[in-house]
């Protein structure tokens, strides 16, 4: 009888995601794709990964149902079975510890109140996969063809000759253009650095006498302080590099023809505890607006609305498109 009603139940997970004992518990099976041990080197075909809940112990007829077909009896002579065959693998687990379910797998008992179950290897009971069988395969080894290898480290050795001459060519042409931008005046110091940074073996170098000039000439220079220079080349580079994110939106107390009294507006705001009020930008119709907040988002300028509408329902939103 036993092994009628492992059959029946490794028949109904060929067809069921979910067969239950009533009484005792359930199987539930889920689609294992297929897998590749790498350990072993095989190859495992997809599968059902079937697991045991206690908790599904609920009858639905399913499995006494199969029963009654497979063995020609009756529903209620199929349920006695089932609660004999219950019995059967309670004591079992009682006395063993452990009872095996053909085709399905072991059930173990532990701590005498957990039971844990180790599903067969032997079944597949995914019916897509049927026919099919774990492939084992000889590890692949692959050769580096010479001429590749020969490839690969000329293009690794080009690669960081090229780099190093980018960082030479670096090295030379930001502090050159950093002595460019302090102006055409300072012609002498710009020869003298520029000669002493360019990574060659040092000679000496005669200049041409220079032609005396009746009249003195001056170059207008983008920039006659250094440091301003160099600070504002690395700024440059930083904006370029990176994003910079500016408010979009902003919650406007009002609008003036004078920036004077739009100034006036900013001191009250800030008498109210509005810190980040300010004068925005002249606008298209040449009106200064004065903004209480402004925000990045819309729900938080929308909040931020609603809250100073409370006080001046005349406020507004603004977003710059």
């Amino acid at each position: 009888m036993n092994k009628k009603i492992n059959s029946c139940i490794s028949e109904l997970l060929y067809k069921n995601d979910c067969v239950v004992i009533p009484g005792f518990g359930g199987f539930v099976a889920n689609i294992q794709a297929a897998t590749i041990d790498k350990r072993t080197n095989s190859l495992h075909p997809a599968s059902k990964s079937i697991v045991f809940n206690k908790s599904l112990n609920n009858n639905d007829g399913l499995l006494t149902n199969e029963v009654a077909v497979n063995e020609g009896i009756t529903f209620k002579q199929a349920q006695k079975n089932i609660e004999d065959y219950v019995a059967y693998l309670n004591d079992s687990l009682h006395l063993h510890k452990k009872v095996f379910l053909e085709e399905i797998g072991t059930l173990l008992l532990v701590d005498n109140q957990n039971i844990i179950f180790v599903q067969s290897t032997t079944s597949n009971h995914l019916l897509d996969s049927y026919g099919y069988s774990t492939i084992q395969f000889s590890a692949i080894e692959r050769e580096i063809n010479p001429i590749q290898k020969q490839i690969s480290q000329f293009s690794e050795k080009s690669v960081s000759q090229s780099k190093r001459s980018w960082l030479k060519a670096a090295a030379v042409a930001i502090p050159f253009t950093m002595l460019c931008l302090v102006g055409f005046n300072n012609q002498e110091k710009i020869k003298t650095s520029y000669a002493s940074l360019i990574p060659i073996n040092k000679t000496e170098i005669k200049e041409a006498p220079k032609p005396k000039l009746s009249h003195q000439f001056s170059i207008n220079s983008t920039s006659k302080d250094i440091e301003q220079a160099i600070r504002s080349y690395y700024q440059l580079q930083q904006n370029m590099e990176t994003e910079i994110a500016f408010p979009k939106y902003f919650v406007v107390a009002g609008s003036f023809k004078s920036k004077k009294n739009a100034k006036k507006l900013v001191k009250k705001l800030a008498k109210w505890n509005f810190n980040n009020a300010h004068v925005m930008e002249k606008s298209k119709n040449g009106f200064y607006r004065v903004c209480y907040t402004s925000h990045f988002e819309k729900e938080q300028a929308l909040n931020s609305l609603n809250k100073i509408k409370k006080s001046n329902p005349s406020a507004w939103l603004f977003s710059l498109k």
